[in-house]
């Protein structure tokens, strides 16, 4: 079964309310510096594109319903091309406010609403967020304070976009690594977590190989990468609309 949401553009943990910092405040913009500093700083900043290949594993109601393997690539700042299958069967190509889905070789226009979920998704992917969220007019972000999950100590961080999507960032005081980010929509009640796992330095940034959906606390899917590459200089037809048959 091939999901419905981009698998980037990509809890069990424990759930518990920010706590009041007794300490003076706490610059929220040095926080998230610090996180991407963790992250490999400059290298981190100065990926231009990104090549995931891996398999991902769906969930319904906590059992296992389904998985694919996959290739992705994301090339900055809003083009994603998505290949399922060991043939690469399915595909699915966003270029901007352009979208193309491929099935067996037939090819598609995505619908207007197909593209807004693409973006949707993509503009709220932790590897946007970090690179080009706080750029985005209208972006305001807030230090929230200090408490568990999983039994790390952990700052969070929330940010609010123009559309007035929450997205709370929640980093691992001992590392500065993002360990959850958690998305909550105006328009919709659920929330939809990621949790983030089994770091590996990649061209000397690090990244994790391991990432755990959950829509209000129930597991969604769990994507795991086995080979990721960073500034491949991809070529542009790989985001363009395919020959048609």
């Amino acid at each position: 079964m091939i999901p419905r949401r981009g698998l980037h553009g990509l809890c069990l943990a424990l759930w518990l309310s920010p706590a009041a910092s007794a300490q003076s405040p706490t610059d929220p913009r040095a926080v998230l510096d610090n996180a991407i500093r963790a992250l490999g700083g400059e290298s981190y900043l100065q990926v231009q594109d990104m090549r995931l290949e891996g398999r991902f594993f769906q969930f319904q109601r906590g059992q296992l319903i389904g998985g694919e393997v996959f290739i992705d690539y994301i090339q900055f700042p809003d083009k994603e091309r998505t290949e399922f299958g060991n043939e690469s069967e399915i595909v699915r190509i966003n270029n901007g406010v352009q979208g193309w889905n491929v099935d067996d070789g037939d090819v598609v226009e995505q619908l207007p609403e197909q593209i807004d979920t693409f973006w949707e998704e993509f503009k709220v992917s932790l590897d946007y967020l970090l690179r080009f969220g706080m750029d985005n007019p209208g972006t305001t972000l807030q230090y929230l304070g200090r408490d568990m999950l999983d039994f790390k100590r952990v700052d969070i961080l929330e940010m609010r976009d123009d559309d007035r999507t929450r997205i709370t960032l929640y980093l691992e005081r001992d590392t500065g690594l993002v360990v959850k980010k958690s998305v909550r929509r105006l328009e919709d009640p659920a929330v939809h977590d990621e949790v983030y796992s089994n770091f590996h330095e990649i061209q000397n940034v690090l990244t994790p190989l391991l990432i755990d959906r959950y829509t209000d606390g129930l597991k969604t899917m769990e994507i795991r990468f086995e080979e990721v590459s960073y500034n491949n200089a991809f070529p542009d037809r790989l985001f363009i609309e395919p020959v048609r048959r």
